[in-house]
C-alpha cells in the first residue's frame, strides 16, 4: 500500500489517492535492496511498543483515509492523525497513507486541532555517504560453513551500520489547525509535511496540484537553512541522559529537539547526546519539550506475538537453504511489522527545576510509569543523596494513572 516508496524496495507503482493523484514523478532508487538470506532478514532493528491504536469507522458522510504529502528530503518513516495510523512509509517529495479512517465530527468551530505524530529517518543510504553501507558478500562458490562466516559477518557490519542510520530519526508531535470546511464535501485528512518540522492538514475531496486544492505549496520544497546544534554554554553545559523507570524500552527520545541517542532499556539508563546547557539563570515556569518513543523490550514480552523460528538447513543445498530462509525472511518481516505497530509516540512541556546557586551538568530525563517524566540538571549522579530525584529505577505501573 505504498505511493512509490518503501525503505527496503523502491518502487514507482503510485496509488490511485488524493496524495498521490498529484504525484507523478518517478522515486529516487537506491541500493537500499531486500533481505536475501537467513543473516540478512535479521538485521530489523527490534524495538517496539504500546498498546495498539484502534481504529474507529469514520463517521457517516465526510469519512474518508488518512494521508499525507512529504515535501522534504527525509523520510515519513511513520505518522498518525489523533492517534490513527496513517499506515505508509513516505518516501522524499512523494505522497501516499491509506490508514483507515478519518472523518470530522460535526461542523466547523474556530480553533479546532488535530494532533499529528511523525517520526523522520534517512530515506536512501547514499544520503549519508559518511556512514557507509556494507557491500553484500558473493557468497557464490563457497561451502555452508564458509559461507555462514561471510554471512554472519555481513550480518554484523550491516546491523551496526542499521543502528547508526536508526539513530538519526527524529520524532515530533504538533497540535495542527484544521481549515474552515464549512459548505464543504470533505474526504478524510491529507497532512502536509513541510520543511523545518511544519505541518498543514485539509479535509479537501480535491486533488493535490488541481485549481481547488487549498494548499498550494510545490512537492518539493528545500529547507530554507540548516538547523545547526550549537555547542552548550560555556559552564552548565553537558550530555543528554535519560534513566527508564518502565518495562518498556525507550526506542528514541529527545529534549527540545536534541537527541538523547540511545535506546533505553528497561529499568536502566543511558544517552549522552550532544549537547544541553541551561541558557541563563533559572526563571519561573522554565521548562524543555520531551518527546520519546516507547517499545517492546523483549520478544518474550508480547507471548501473544510469537517470533519465528530460524530454519534448520543443514543438509539442504545451496537453494533450498535460500528458499527456507527467504521464508523466513517473510515471516520475521510481518512479525516485525505487528511488533512496530504497538509502538507509541508521546511529547510533554516539563517544568525545569530552580537551578539557582548550583552548578548545572547537561540534562537527565526520567521516564515514569503513567507517561510521566521528570528532569534535572543536577551534577550529582543518580542514587546518591545529593541527586534531586528519588524514585527508584523500578517502579511498578500503578493499575489506575493519575490524570
Amino acid at each position: 500500500a505504498l505511493c512509490g516508496y518503501d525503505f527496503f524496495e523502491p518502487k514507482n507503482n503510485y496509488k490511485n489517492t488524493r496524495a498521490c493523484r498529484g504525484i507523478q514523478a518517478g522515486v529516487k532508487e537506491d541500493n537500499m535492496n531486500k533481505f536475501y538470506t537467513m543473516l540478512f532478514a535479521a538485521l530489523l532493528l527490534l524495538a517496539g511498543c504500546d498498546q495498539p491504536v484502534k481504529t474507529e469507522p469514520a463517521p457517516p458522510g465526510g469519512g474518508g483515509t488518512i494521508e499525507a504529502i512529504n515535501h522534504t528530503s527525509w523520510a515519513i518513516n511513520r505518522f498518525s492523525v489523533n492517534g490513527q495510523s496513517g499506515l505508509d512509509i513516505i518516501g522524499p517529495y512523494s505522497g501516499g497513507g491509506g490508514g483507515c479512517c478519518f472523518g470530522v465530527s460535526g461542523p466547523w468551530t474556530p480553533g479546532m486541532t488535530v494532533q499529528v505524530d511523525w517520526e523522520t529517518g534517512v530515506a536512501f543510504a547514499s544520503d549519508v555517504p559518511e556512514i557507509p553501507l556494507p557491500v553484500r558478500p558473493n557468497l557464490e562458490g563457497l561451502n555452508e560453513e564458509e559461507g555462514y562466516k561471510v554471512a554472519q559477518a555481513y550480518s554484523d557490519k550491516y546491523h551496526e551500520w542499521y543502528g547508526k542510520i536508526k539513530a538519526i530519526s527524529k520524532t515530533y508531535s504538533r497540535t495542527v489547525p484544521v481549515p474552515d470546511y464549512s459548505g464543504q464535501k470533505t474526504c478524510g485528512i491529507t497532512v502536509h509535511f513541510l520543511p523545518c518540522d511544519q505541518v498543514k492538514v485539509t479535509t479537501s475531496c480535491a486533488d493535490y496540484g488541481s485549481p481547488d486544492y487549498p494548499i498550494k505549496d510545490p512537492v518539493h520544497m528545500e529547507k530554507p537553512t540548516p538547523v545547526k546544534t550549537e555547542p552548550a554554554p560555556p559552564g552548565g553545559g553537558g550530555t543528554i541522559e535519560a534513566i527508564n523507570h518502565t518495562s518498556w524500552a525507550i526506542n528514541r527520545f529527545s529534549v527540545n529537539g536534541q537527541s538523547g541517542l540511545d535506546i533505553i532499556g528497561p529499568y536502566s539508563g543511558d544517552g549522552g547526546g550532544c549537547c544541553f546547557g541551561v541558557s541563563g539563570p533559572w526563571t519561573p515556569g522554565m521548562t524543555v519539550q520531551v518527546d520519546w518513543e516507547t517499545g517492546v523490550a523483549f520478544a518474550s514480552d508480547v507471548p501473544e506475538i510469537p517470533q519465528p523460528d530460524e530454519p534448520d538447513t543443514t543438509g539442504m543445498n545451496r537453494d533450498d537453504r535460500y528458499r527456507a530462509w527467504q521464508a523466513y525472511s517473510d515471516k520475521y518481516h510481518e512479525w516485525y511489522g505487528k511488533i512496530k505497530a504497538i509502538s507509541k509516540t508521546y511529547s510533554r512541556t516539563v517544568p525545569v527545576p530552580d537551578y539557582d546557586g548550583q552548578k548545572t551538568c547537561g540534562i537527565t530525563v526520567h521516564f515514569l510509569p503513567c507517561d510521566q517524566v521528570k528532569v534535572t540538571t543536577s551534577c550529582a549522579d543518580y542514587g546518591s543523596p545529593d541527586y534531586p530525584i528519588k524514585d527508584p529505577v523500578h517502579m511498578e505501573k500503578p493499575k489506575v494513572c493519575p490524570n
